[in-house]
């Protein structure tokens, strides 16, 4: 048996909440909805478990800040929204191995009853 292992380490913020005006049709741009983000963090962070210092890991309350502020702004399509929220955050953290985002619609306008709509992007990126 080897001791050779991978370890993979995870930060994550889940079940964050935004009302924000995102959708195709005039009444979900002027209405707006319920929203619920997930983010998954892949990244190395050994260092912080030994030294106990926040640069040397992501930092959730940067992730949260863009979370917020790509919900502040309308989108069409909640992929739209997952796209913009991937590509911050890699254009904030170097030190990332892996990503996923699922944004969330809560009760999206169909013709029957649906408590949500989600679509997920899990991207890695070393």
């Amino acid at each position: 048996m080897s001791n050779n292992t991978t370890k993979r380490n995870w930060v994550a913020l889940e079940g964050m909440q935004f009302y924000a005006h995102h959708g195709v049709t005039e009444d979900e741009q002027k209405v707006g909805g319920e929203y619920e983000i997930n983010v998954y963090v892949g990244t190395f962070f050994e260092n912080a478990m030994l030294k106990d210092q926040l640069e040397l890991t992501v930092d959730y309350g940067e992730i949260f800040e863009i979370c917020k502020t790509v919900m502040q702004q309308p989108s069409k399509l909640i992929e739209h929204v997952a796209g913009k929220i991937i590509t911050a955050i890699k254009d904030k953290f170097d030190t990332i191995y892996a990503l996923k985002v699922e944004v969330i619609k809560m009760n999206p306008p169909l013709s029957g009853q649906v408590q949500r709509a989600k679509v997920v992007v899990e991207e890695n990126i070393m």
